[in-house]
């Protein structure tokens, strides 16, 4: 028995549950008197009836049902963004796979269905190769002069960016924001440079270095916790350059970016302190991502 599927539909249906809770978390945000949860500037014309175009690709797809669609949250043990995500998923029975090594003060939360990859010696001579790369983007130095603990937790950001197939992050200031104490060599421009800081910016920067390899755009959006605003990657090939498209929702964004099929994989990722405004962008996300795959079909 097969049943017709209309790409477009599918991705509303996450898209619509991504504003409904962010909406929702507007309201208490009004009710607080607090104006630091703002809705994104597409928004503002109607917060309660919003009008959004429908996905690019009206695809209809022909699948056998009914069959299960897994989706599985990746994330890295760490505290802040990278707990929240893995709890959020946890709370609403999705698996969640948390990237470690041994000797790894991982941070994960409690559930039947939280399972660790852990890195193997056979990882590191790719992903120092992987780092190095990575490392000369964002003008940081080679991974082979830091501490050993250090290298591991980056090539766990490394195995975490393989792993996912869609990866969103949760950071403090929009990206190639000039940052106070910097050396000033490290705010000159730099090819594919993502302008990511901090630990996060690795774990981008390993993404948008992926997508560049094959010659594709990725599947990586943020969110900036000082702005509340949501952006997505695009790559300039001609400039050699990492452009940051803001955008309303990231199920919109970069799941339904060129493909018509659902990813497996979620990577969820980002800063130790996390606000309110960031958890209350990985509740929502993670809210419409369980809507998007509730009662998929598989394709």
């Amino acid at each position: 028995m097969t049943s017709a599927v209309t790409h477009s539909s599918l991705y509303q249906r996450g898209g619509d549950a991504f504003r409904a809770a962010w909406l929702a978390e507007h309201r208490t945000f009004a009710r607080a008197e607090t104006a630091e949860l703002r809705l994104p500037q597409q928004w503002e014309n109607d917060a309660l009836v919003v009008a959004f175009p429908a996905s690019p690709f009206d695809t209809t797809l022909e699948m056998d049902e009914p069959r299960p669609t897994p989706l599985t949250l990746v994330s890295g043990g760490a505290d802040g963004a990278a707990y929240c995500w893995a709890s959020q998923a946890v709370e609403r029975q999705l698996p969640v796979l948390i990237c470690t090594f041994a000797g790894h003060h991982r941070q994960a939360p409690v559930g039947t269905d939280v399972h660790l990859v852990k890195l193997q010696t056979g990882h590191y001579t790719q992903f120092e190769r992987d780092l190095n790369v990575a490392a000369a983007r964002l003008g940081r130095p080679r991974v082979g002069s830091m501490p050993a603990y250090v290298r591991k937790l980056l090539m766990r950001n490394a195995l975490i960016a393989r792993r996912s197939q869609v990866m969103l992050a949760v950071i403090e200031r929009p990206p190639h924001e000039p940052v106070m104490g910097r050396h000033p060599r490290s705010l000159e421009a730099r090819d594919w440079d993502c302008g990511v800081p901090g630990g996060t910016g690795w774990t981008v920067q390993l993404c948008c270095d992926l997508a560049i390899a094959h010659h594709r755009q990725p599947r990586l959006a943020i969110f900036v916790q000082s702005t509340t605003q949501w952006y997505m990657a695009q790559l300039d090939f001609e400039q050699q350059s990492v452009v940051w498209r803001p955008v309303a929702c990231p199920i919109d964004a970069v799941l339904c970016q060129g493909s018509i099929v659902l990813p497996q994989r979620v990577g969820g990722v980002g800063v130790r302190g996390l606000r309110q405004t960031g958890r209350v962008a990985i509740n929502c996300t993670v809210q419409a991502l369980q809507t998007l795959y509730a009662d998929r079909p598989a394709s």
